[in-house]
């Protein structure tokens, strides 16, 4: 394979080692007959061909888009690592290092998001090592900031709020949506629920979960029955569970990971990628939907999840009400809404009461068998 050096010279490519759509939709109007520097020197080959420079340019207009220069080199990356970075997934490896060789030398900094709500926006560390710190370090001083060299780490969950915005992960759930809710039982005597025997458990009984700490009432519910009895069932021997759906009295705001898009591109016109918002979604979204082990551990397995729920709950600028996530049973949706008891009526019972968020839907109640396998 040629270095670098020798390549910069024919300044041709084609778009055969461009893998990116929007680049690829950039450099169409300026592509001419000719032979491409990187496809066989030996025999050149007449195809439709860009500007190597062209190319190039776009490329650092994508650098600049993620990244800004910064004057303090130890807190950023150089220019090489910047363009690896834009480059990866957009472009063959061999242009990649061509276009890092064409570069000039400079320090990058990733660029905060675009402010929301009163508050600048920044840069999230992997989840990996946001769950290492509110696990091991520090969780209720996690967003006071005791460090003035440290970005604020109410900054960069806001910039997480923004991102989630931007890739449509904020919906809104209709009055009258469904959400399902039970407990298993040892026969089919049917339990004749009312709001208060199966919606939020109360504050002094709420023990630790996915999303709230022990003493923190929230309603888990599912989609659906089976993914509401393969909830309930999975840490329960009991043959039987009793459920019930509840709906929306009225309409409320989300955060919906049922489905994470692919981060934006970087060369789409106006857009800003967020690959590190993303991903720390992404990762986010798998925690809550992995399997947890009752074996005592499993309070310190929660505080990372329920660290960031209660950001979302009192502090995003996105005023959200819940979180919708995929079972760790059977893939199917569950949802964490932001309600203890007093959220969840019965029929007829919501008029005049400004808390109420959840009704239970009368003639829902059914005794199932829990599922095979189980």
């Amino acid at each position: 394979m040629p270095s670098s050096d020798e390549v910069l010279p024919s300044r041709s490519v084609c778009l055969n080692h461009v893998v990116d759509g929007h680049l690829r939709r950039h450099l169409g109007p300026s592509l001419i007959p000719g032979s491409c520097s990187f496809c066989d020197r030996t025999d050149p080959v007449v195809t439709m061909i860009a500007d190597f420079d062209r190319l190039a340019r776009s490329v650092m207009a994508g650098v600049h888009e993620k990244y800004e220069r910064t004057e303090e080199p130890e807190r950023g990356v150089p220019t090489d690592a910047a363009v690896e970075d834009v480059c990866r997934g957009a472009l063959d490896p061999e242009v990649s290092r061509a276009v890092q060789a064409w570069a000039q030398p400079a320090s990058w900094r990733i660029r905060t998001l675009l402010k929301r709500g009163g508050r600048g926006a920044g840069v999230p560390e992997p989840w990996s090592a946001f769950r290492d710190r509110v696990t091991h370090q520090r969780r209720f001083t996690l967003l006071a900031g005791i460090d003035l060299r440290e970005q604020s780490q109410l900054a960069v969950l806001d910039g997480v709020s923004v991102a989630l915005e931007h890739v449509g992960l904020v919906r809104t759930l209709p009055a009258g949506h469904r959400v399902w809710r039970g407990r298993m039982r040892t026969d089919t005597t049917p339990p004749n629920y009312v709001a208060a025997t199966i919606g939020s458990t109360p504050h002094e009984r709420a023990a630790a979960n996915r999303m709230s700490p022990a003493g923190v009432s929230m309603f888990y519910g599912s989609a659906d029955v089976e993914t509401a009895v393969a909830e309930i069932s999975a840490h329960d021997p009991r043959p039987f569970a009793a459920v019930a759906a509840f709906e929306l009295v009225r309409p409320i705001s989300v955060i919906d990971l049922s489905v994470i898009p692919a981060s934006p591109s970087v060369f789409a016109p106006n857009g800003r990628a967020l690959p590190h918002q993303v991903e720390f979604i992404r990762a986010f979204a798998a925690d809550l939907s992995q399997p947890v082990v009752l074996d005592g551990r499993e309070h310190t397995a929660y505080v990372p999840t329920q660290v960031l729920t209660e950001y979302f709950r009192w502090l995003s600028p996105l005023r959200v009400e819940g979180i919708v996530f995929r079972s760790a049973q059977n893939g199917g949706l569950n949802y964490a809404l932001f309600t203890g008891p007093e959220g969840c009526v019965d029929a007829g019972a919501d008029q005049g009461r400004p808390d109420a968020v959840l009704r239970l839907r009368p003639r829902t109640e059914l005794v199932v068998a829990r599922a095979s396998g189980r």
